[in-house]
C-alpha cells in the first residue's frame, strides 16, 4: 500500500528485502497458469480439480484473505454449514401406486445466508408433482410454478447473483437432469439472528416440502430419493428422521433409506388415462415372457477407457462376463474409446485386465469415436459401459452423432452421474434407450426392442391415440402425473425438439399436470419482482436453453505479494524480525561448528 510517510527510497529498499525473503517460497508464473492447471488436471485425472482436491483448496483458502462465492459449488460437497433439523416422509397408498411427501426443516447458524444443493435419483417412471417453501407453522406457504427449464435456471441463478449486492428472498429450483436424476437448490437459507451482539444467535430456519408419485416396487416398497451429491447440508444424530409414527437412524452420507415398506400387499394392475391432446396412456405389469433375455441381436458395446474407469476394473470385468454370457445367442462387437484419439479400436472380445485407463472422455466423445469406426455396420442396440463420470466437464450443446439404434448407458459402480448435458439426455430419449447400473435389466429391455411400449420399473407403458381400442383398465384422474411423464416422453421422441413450438407443446402438458420433466422445471418464487423476472425469461427465445452447471466456485485470486506496493507496517516488522532471526541463527551456527583439522 502507498504510504506518504515513508520516503520513496526507503519504500523501494523495504520492498526489495520483502521480495528477496519471500521469493524462494512463492510460485512466479503467468497470469493464466491457474486456468491451464485446471485444464491439464481435468485432461489427465478425468475430474475437476475443485472436486478432486477440494480439501486442499479449502485449506489454502483459509490461509488467505480470499473467499469463495455464495453459491454452493464443488468445494462445498462435504461441507457442514446448514443443518437438517427435521426430515419427514409419508406415503399415501392407492393400490400399486402412491404419493410420497417429503418435508424438511433447515437451520443455518452462520451469520451469512447460505445455499443448499441436493443431487438425487428416483425410479425412472416417478413423477415429481409438488414443491413448496415455508415456515414451521405453514410449510406450504409459497407454492411452485412449472416453467421452461432455461427460464427457471436463469431466474434462480440471477437471484443468487443478486444476493452479492442486496438481501435475497427465498427461491428454490427443482430440475430433472437425467432419465432418473434430479437437482434441487434452495437459496437463501436465512442467516442466524440475535436481538443484540451479546445474545446467543438463533439459527435461521426454512421449511421445504416435495411430493412425487411412484409405482410400488414388489419386495422393495415405496422408493425414496437416493442421494448422489449434497453441498452445504448435513445432518447429525440429533436430526429427526420421521417415517409416519416411527423414526429411523441414518448415516452421515445417507439422505434416505432405499424405500418405505408398504402397509398393504396390492397386486400390480393395469391403469389407463386419456389426455386432451388426443392420447391415452396405458400402464400394465410386465409378464414373465417380457423379462426374457435377447436373442439374435447384434449389439455394439462401447467401453470407456478414461482414467476414472481404473477404479471400476473389477466391475467392468463382471459386466463383460455377463454380456459374454448373453452373447451365446447374440453377436457382440466391442469398441474401446481412447482419450486423445479420433476413433475407437474394434474387437470381437474385450479384456479389462489388459486395458490402460488414462485421460478424460465424455459420452459425446465416445459416441463420436464409435460412429466413425462402425462404418456401415448395423446394430439393434448400443451399450456404453462407463462409470459415474464427471458431468461438470460436459460442454453445453455437445455434438452427439446420429444414433441408428437405442443407446443404453450402464454406469458401473452402482452410481448414476449427478446430471446429463441436455443434448445427451435428448439423444437417450430419441433413440428409445435409457440408463442403468446393472447389465441384466438393460438386456431385458433390449429383448423388447421394436415394440411400441416402454418398459420401466416393472411396467409396460404404452401411448396410443384415443380413437384406438384400449386395453382393460380403469381411468383414474389421480394417476395423471405418472401417465403424463410417459406422454411427454413419447412426444419428445416424435416431435422435433429443436423447434420452440414442439418444446412449448410438451411443456404445456407438464404445466397442466404440474410435474417436473427434462423440459420443464419447478421454481418457487416469493415476491412479485421474481415473478416479473420469470415472465420476461419465459418470453425469451432461449427459454429452454439450459447451461451446464459446472459447479466451479468463483475464487478470487490472492494479490501479488511481490508487487511494487509497500507492505503494511506489520509486514515490515515481520520482514525485519525474520532477517534478524536468520542472521542470529547463522552466527550461532558459526560459533558452534567445531574447527576442521
Amino acid at each position: 500500500l502507498y504510504s506518504p510517510v515513508i520516503p520513496s527510497g526507503a519504500r523501494d529498499f523495504l520492498q526489495n528485502i520483502h521480495n528477496g525473503l519471500l521469493s524462494p517460497f512463492l510460485y512466479r508464473g503467468e497470469g493464466n497458469d491457474v486456468e491451464r492447471a485446471e485444464q491439464l488436471y481435468e485432461q489427465f485425472f478425468d475430474e475437476p480439480i475443485q472436486k478432486a482436491e477440494r480439501v486442499a483448496i479449502r485449506e489454502a483458502l483459509q490461509a488467505t484473505a480470499d473467499r469463495d462465492e455464495t453459491k454452493a459449488g464443488l468445494l462445498d460437497l462435504d461441507q457442514k454449514v446448514v443443518r437438517l433439523a427435521l426430515q419427514e416422509a409419508t406415503v399415501t397408498e392407492y393400490g400399486d401406486w402412491g404419493t410420497v411427501e417429503i418435508h424438511e426443516r433447515y437451520e443455518n447458524s452462520t451469520p451469512e445466508d447460505q445455499e443448499i444443493f441436493y443431487s438425487f435419483s428416483l425410479p425412472e417412471s416417478a413423477a415429481i408433482n409438488g414443491l413448496w417453501l415455508g415456515t414451521a407453522e405453514n410449510p406450504k406457504l409459497f407454492p411452485h410454478v412449472v416453467s421452461p427449464r432455461g427460464a427457471a435456471q436463469q431466474v434462480y441463478n440471477d437471484e443468487v447473483e443478486r444476493a452479492k449486492f442486496q438481501r435475497a428472498t427465498d427461491p428454490a429450483l427443482l430440475e430433472q437432469v437425467g432419465p432418473r436424476q434430479y437437482r434441487l437448490r434452495v437459496f437463501p437459507i436465512p442467516s442466524s439472528t440475535a436481538t443484540d451482539s451479546r445474545a446467543v444467535r438463533d439459527p435461521g430456519e426454512l421449511d421445504l416440502t416435495m411430493t412425487y408419485d411412484v409405482m410400488l416396487q414388489p419386495d422393495v416398497g415405496w422408493a425414496l430419493p437416493q442421494l448422489s451429491e449434497k453441498r452445504n447440508i448435513f445432518w447429525t444424530k440429533k436430526t429427526e428422521h420421521k417415517r409416519g409414527n416411527r423414526t429411523v437412524q441414518l448415516d452421515e452420507d445417507e439422505w434416505f433409506e432405499t424405500a418405505i415398506a408398504s402397509q398393504k400387499t396390492p397386486k400390480p394392475s393395469s391403469h389407463q388415462i386419456a389426455f386432451s391432446e388426443g392420447y391415452r396412456v396405458i400402464a400394465a405389469p410386465l409378464t414373465q415372457q417380457e423379462k426374457q433375455l435377447p436373442t439374435d441381436k447384434r449389439i455394439a458395446v462401447v467401453v470407456d477407457s478414461s482414467y476414472s474407469m481404473g477404479s471400476q476394473r473389477a466391475e467392468l470385468e463382471q459386466a463383460v462376463a455377463k454380456l459374454q454370457e448373453a452373447a451365446k445367442q447374440n453377436t457382440l462387437d466391442y469398441y474401446v474409446a481412447i482419450a486423445g484419439q479420433s476413433a475407437v479400436s474394434t474387437q470381437s472380445d474385450f479384456s479389462a485386465k489388459s486395458t490402460i485407463f488414462y485421460g478424460t472422455l465424455q459420452p459425446a466423445e465416445m459416441l463420436e469415436q464409435f460412429a466413425q469406426q462402425r462404418a456401415e455396420r448395423a446394430y439393434d442396440a448400443i451399450i456404453l459401459l462407463t462409470d459415474k463420470g464427471s458431468y461438470e466437464l460436459a460442454k453445453d450443446k455437445a455434438e452427439i452423432p446420429a444414433l441408428s439404434a437405442p443407446l443404453w448407458i450402464i454406469h458401473l459402480g452402482g452410481d448414476v452421474p449427478s446430471a446429463y448435458e441436455d443434448t445427451l439426455l435428448q439423444a437417450l430419449e430419441d433413440s428409445r434407450g435409457g440408463v442403468d447400473t446393472q447389465v441384466l435389466p438393460v438386456l431385458q429391455k433390449i429383448a423388447l426392442a421394436g415394440k411400441e411400449a416402454t418398459v420401466l420399473d416393472g411396467y409396460s407403458w404404452k401411448v396410443e391415440p384415443v380413437s384406438e381400442s384400449a386395453e382393460p383398465g380403469k381411468e383414474v384422474d389421480g394417476f395423471a402425473p405418472l401417465a403424463a411423464r410417459q406422454l411427454i416422453r413419447q412426444q419428445g421422441r416424435v416431435l422435433d425438439t429443436t423447434q420452440l413450438s414442439a418444446l412449448d407443446k410438451v411443456h404445456a402438458i407438464a404445466k397442466q399436470t404440474s410435474i417436473v420433466t427434462p423440459y420443464s422445471s419447478m421454481l418457487v418464487l416469493v415476491d412479485e419482482r421474481q415473478r416479473e423476472a420469470l415472465r420476461k425469461a419465459e418470453a425469451s427465445e432461449d427459454r429452454f436453453e439450459r447451461e451446464v452447471e459446472d459447479g466451479q466456485n468463483d475464487l478470487t485470486q490472492p494479490g501479488n505479494v511481490l508487487a511494487a506496493s509497500v507492505p503494511e507496517p506489520g509486514q515490515i516488522l515481520g520482514v525485519f524480525l525474520m532477517a534478524i532471526a536468520l542472521i542470529t541463527l547463522k552466527r550461532k551456527s558459526v560459533r558452534t561448528t567445531p574447527p576442521q583439522i
